[in-house]
């Protein structure tokens, strides 16, 4: 079968609700992609937080042996 004008069923235009599917199809899609941007983030968010987490208990060690070694210096009468 070839249709070659307007192809209305029940009063509804077939190319019309055809375009509209193919729409909705892209539109699923790109809420597929965008859920698995958010995951993505979010795990780089997590990673970001752990090694700010980390380099922060360093510098607060570092603080701490720093505080210490002016301290013996000052023992020794430095």
């Amino acid at each position: 079968m070839t249709v070659t004008g307007n192809l209305t069923v029940q009063g509804s235009n077939i190319l019309q609700r055809i375009i509209h599917l193919e729409q909705a199809g892209n539109v699923g899609q790109l809420a597929q992609q965008l859920s698995a941007l958010q995951s993505q983030l979010n795990t780089m968010q997590n990673q970001l937080n752990t090694a700010i987490n980390n380099l922060t208990a360093r510098i607060t060690l570092t603080e701490i042996a720093i505080s210490d070694l002016k301290a013996r210096v000052t023992a020794l009468g430095g």
